[in-house]
């Protein structure tokens, strides 16, 4: 049964096919009596989460240098330092198709320790960095501009 015809919004025109398929979706996965994990993943995961990326590309040769001796050869591109350092459940690292590795261990590619054997000598193991918190509010006559602040620890 098509429900697009007889389901209208607050304006009183139809609701677009795409937004009735997924009401039939949810009221389908709500309603089974057994759960797998998937089932209960998707609807208990209602948390809020946040990945902070850079988008700096470092294109001096001398800072790609200076990044390859600290980090290993794991810096290439213009793009990789980015890459290898996203603000996502601690640091963790792009491996491909939105696909995330979270950093873990010590040493160089491990959570502590991840500016290379020079600072470790120097300050000795020191945490990697997080976000610690956000904060979204509404800007603006009517409320259409958000101004967002992220804390994070390094």
């Amino acid at each position: 049964m098509s429900l697009s015809n007889k389901i209208s919004n607050i304006l009183g025109t139809k609701l677009p096919n795409w937004l009735i398929d997924q009401l039939v979706r949810r009221a389908n996965e709500g309603g089974q009596s057994v759960r797998d994990n998937d089932n209960i993943l998707f609807l208990a995961n209602k948390t809020a989460w946040v990945r902070l990326v850079s988008s700096i590309d470092i294109v001096n040769p001398s800072d790609i240098s200076y990044f390859q001796n600290a980090l290993g050869p794991t810096i290439t591109n213009a793009e990789d330092l980015a890459k290898q350092f996203v603000l996502f459940g601690g640091t963790s690292k792009y491996l491909n198709q939105n696909s995330y590795q979270q950093r873990a261990g010590l040493g160089q590619g491990g959570s502590y320790g991840t500016l290379g054997s020079d600072e470790v000598k120097q300050f000795g193991f020191r945490p990697m960095p997080g976000i610690t918190s956000v904060t979204i509010d509404t800007q603006g006559t009517l409320g259409s501009l958000r101004l967002a602040t992220v804390s994070f620890k390094c």
